[in-house]
């Protein structure tokens, strides 16, 4: 079971000078003196997704009505012509942020090293990323075993890596943060992932059509002529879009957009809208997705923690990287697709 949101900090430690010295005195592991200065004070955030993190980790939870407040914000603040959900779901895809669609809630998460295989005993941190996490994640890689570095991807928060000689290293790390090493995080998070077909609907009223668009699994739009065709109808409700699934008996379900997307193209499409790709030069392994089609949170998560950063666009597809093969076909097993394999750039 995870600690709730906040369980790190409810020590409320102080970060000066004194404390830090105490810490040092105190750990139960023996660290390797390191050359590299300490800051003083975290840097500045540099994108929109880094306020916005500091923003969840400093609130720790709340309603999805203030939340979007915060997003409008930092999208102001930034110039950047976004939906506040879809800043929110960066930082969900990410493994910072977890939201409750049907509760309208959130809360961030615990922080966690992850060691991903595949990144060169590289961890990545996820979860809440207040200021004195940060500074911790600083003290816990002060060492000449360790080297920490940051990759920006605005207008997502900067992911933060850092370089372990060995596992043992990385145990270093969590430890001296008070955080959970994550060995695999992406198997475990595919492994909790349920087949589409499977999830859980519910019986829902009839949206209101006039403005409802369907999905068209052979052109991946979504289209004004609907003609009450069975199918995944979009609505807006309370400024954010929901999902209905018209079945062939005339009954509406409420259904969330990404088991309602693949479901539909299972049963009308069969060229598949996932592909992955050997690796080519300097360039992983890829696990490519269409961009009109939305993953579920667990397997769009696995995929993200494989490379630690948000996915790259190529064109028509939304690309994952260094995602294995074993990981790319238990996703597209879970989303009913079959997975070719191709060796384009």
């Amino acid at each position: 079971m995870t600690d709730p949101p906040g369980s790190i900090g409810s020590a409320q430690t102080s970060w000066g000078g004194t404390s830090r010295g105490k810490d040092i005195v105190v750990a139960p592991i023996k660290r390797k003196a390191s050359r590299r200065p300490v800051p003083v004070a975290s840097p500045p955030a540099q994108s929109a997704g880094d306020d916005l993190l500091r923003w969840v980790s400093e609130a720790g939870s709340g309603s999805w009505e203030r939340l979007r407040d915060a997003c409008a914000f930092v999208a102001q603040k930034y110039a950047l012509q976004r939906r506040p959900w879809t800043l929110a779901s960066d930082l969900s895809v990410l493994g910072h942020l977890d939201i409750d669609w049907k509760s309208r809630l959130w809360s961030v998460a615990p922080p966690a090293i992850n060691l991903v295989p595949g990144l060169g005993l590289c961890v990545v941190l996820t979860g809440s990323r207040p200021f004195y996490v940060d500074r911790r994640f600083e003290e816990a890689t002060d060492d000449l075993e360790v080297f920490p570095f940051d990759v920006p991807q605005p207008p997502s928060p900067s992911a933060k890596f850092a370089k372990c000689a060995s596992v043992d290293v990385a145990e270093r790390v969590a430890e001296g943060m008070g955080a959970t090493l994550v060995v695999d995080p992406a198997g475990g998070l595919a492994g909790a992932l349920r087949p589409v077909d499977e999830e859980p609907i519910e019986p829902a009223p009839e949206p209101a059509l006039e403005e409802a668009r369907r999905f068209d699994p052979v052109t991946l739009r979504w289209e004004e002529d609907h003609g009450r065709r069975p199918g995944l109808y979009r609505v807006d409700l309370h400024g954010r879009p929901v999902h209905r699934r018209l079945d062939g008996y005339a009954s509406w379900w409420a259904i969330d957009l990404p088991a309602g997307q693949f479901v539909a193209l299972h049963e009308e499409r069969k060229e598949p809208v996932v592909r992955w790709q050997q690796p080519a030069g300097q360039r992983p392994a890829c696990f490519d997705v269409r961009r009109e089609v939305s993953l579920p949170v667990l397997a769009e998560r696995a995929a993200t923690v494989s490379s630690g950063l948000v996915p790259q666009v190529h064109g028509e597809w939304r690309r994952y990287l260094n995602v294995p093969r074993d990981l790319a076909t238990h996703i597209s097993r879970a989303l009913l697709q079959t997975l070719p394999t191709t060796w384009e750039d």
